[in-house]
């Protein structure tokens, strides 16, 4: 057993007391909430901004995100769902890349999740209401560590073996992203965040792979889109 995915005997001391968040910390997220709300240039109203994720359950780490989503109605956006998902994707990326806001060493990742959207997370915390939409449980959760590599190995394999000066590498990166987001998808849609799958693209993620996989692909395009001269 890792101790990535080992519950701990509280909640992460730096943002709560007991059970309860940090009241000056919950009113800097909310702000931070705010802006990024204004920065998405929308009008559709905020039901609710949540805290979840590791950080608002005990299978947090020093290197657990704080996953901060601003709860918004997309059918009131636009009928198109899948613009405006990659409209909010974007704009999360631009944001992220503006503005990388840290707490004690831990990201703070923003997100504009659909309300009808299911979440799959076992700990919820409204910021707004002040209180848990859903409680997590300190229960142990056991997962075998051979079972996320096998996994996560074959796309370290293909992460580290990408060449740059191949001219397909953007279509190849297209391809493991797209591969990625749905084997996450299938974990937190059958188990949840403890699935197999989702613990692997954690370990992908803690591993740098993600973060290798994504400055390429930025390095690819800027190299792509730069005028040649002829």
């Amino acid at each position: 057993m890792i101790t990535e995915y080992q519950t701990q005997s509280e909640l992460n001391p730096a943002l709560w007391t007991g059970d309860e968040l940090k009241p000056k910390l919950r009113l800097s997220l909310l702000k931070i909430a705010k802006y990024f709300y204004e920065f998405l240039g929308i009008e559709t109203p905020v039901n609710d901004v949540t805290l979840t994720g590791s950080n608002a359950n005990y299978n947090w780490t020093t290197k657990s995100d704080i996953d901060l989503h601003i709860l918004v109605n997309y059918k009131l956006i636009n009928d198109n769902e899948l613009l405006v998902r990659n409209h909010m994707m974007a704009k999360k990326n631009i944001w992220n890349t503006k503005y990388p806001l840290k707490y004690k060493g831990m990201n703070i990742e923003l997100y504009a999740q659909d309300t009808n959207e299911p979440h799959a997370s076992s700990g919820v915390y409204s910021l707004c209401k002040n209180k848990w939409l859903m409680t997590p449980n300190p229960e142990m959760i056991s997962v075998e560590d051979d079972a996320i590599d096998k996994k996560a190995k074959p796309y370290e394999y293909e992460i580290d073996n990408l060449n740059s000066e191949d001219v397909d590498v953007l279509d190849k990166i297209k391809d493991i992203k797209d591969r990625l987001r749905n084997l996450r998808q299938t974990g937190l849609g059958s188990v949840g965040e403890y699935s197999i799958e989702n613990l692997a693209f954690k370990a992908l993620r803690n591993s740098g792979h993600l973060g290798k996989l994504n400055n390429l692909e930025k390095a690819s395009t800027f190299s792509h889109l730069t005028p040649k001269e002829v």
